[in-house]
């Protein structure tokens, strides 16, 4: 399964210092260049918060990656889009991203800047995914039976995840990528996969009610 990767980058003082240390970086060299007018509008978009958009040749075509604030001290890669096209593959889009973050991973060591980067897993097992060890227990168990079979004992099974998800789960779960993960390793269809998420979202939902009630 391979998944979009995510590259983050962290600094001790704030966002803007990261950003202005992504336009040095940009001077020294000429592959990645920091657009100045994408960038300032891109930041005006952006809801109480600020970013950055590079451009850089890949296969022959502009592609435009851009950045912004996750929380104070904290930007991420937000989306790589080509000039010529409105779609990119997975594929495509971890080469860019993988060669921005050892670009600049590189240059962060060379000038001493004290950055943070970190790249995610693009091929994540069920572990990463699900990090919290009751609910991915759980999951594993609904998995391990009959789970389209929609008999109840499966539909407990499930329930049993969910209400471990809601107890036990302190990082958030990508549910997309527990859709990957069932399309890919366990050869799901997509209906089957939209049914499981569907219920596992409405179940939290009434869950987190049921909290505030």
């Amino acid at each position: 399964m391979q998944i979009f990767a995510e590259v983050d980058i962290r600094s001790k003082k704030d966002t803007l210092s990261i950003i202005n240390d992504l336009r040095e970086f940009s001077s020294l060299q000429s592959d990645w260049v920091f657009d100045e007018e994408k960038s300032k509008s891109y930041s005006l978009a952006l809801p109480e918060s600020i970013g950055c958009v590079f451009t850089y040749s890949y296969d022959g075509q502009l592609h435009g990656i851009a950045l912004s604030e996750v929380k104070a001290k904290h930007i991420q890669i937000s989306n790589i889009t080509p000039e010529k096209s409105c779609r990119i593959s997975t594929k495509e889009y971890n080469e860019i991203a993988t060669a921005f973050y050892k670009t600049v991973k590189e240059w962060n060591k060379q000038k001493k800047k004290q950055l943070k980067l970190s790249i995610s897993n693009i091929n994540p097992e069920l572990s990463e995914i699900i990090t919290a060890k009751i609910p991915r227990k759980a999951f594993e168990s609904y998995l391990n039976n009959h789970p389209l079979s929609y008999h109840p004992n499966d539909i407990s099974r499930l329930n049993k995840f969910i209400c471990a998800v809601a107890r036990y789960s302190r990082k958030n779960i990508n549910w997309e990528h527990v859709g990957k993960f069932l399309v890919e390793q366990h050869g799901w269809s997509m209906e089957n996969v939209n049914t499981c998420l569907n219920r596992i979202n409405i179940g939290l939902e009434v869950i987190s009610e049921y909290k505030r009630y």
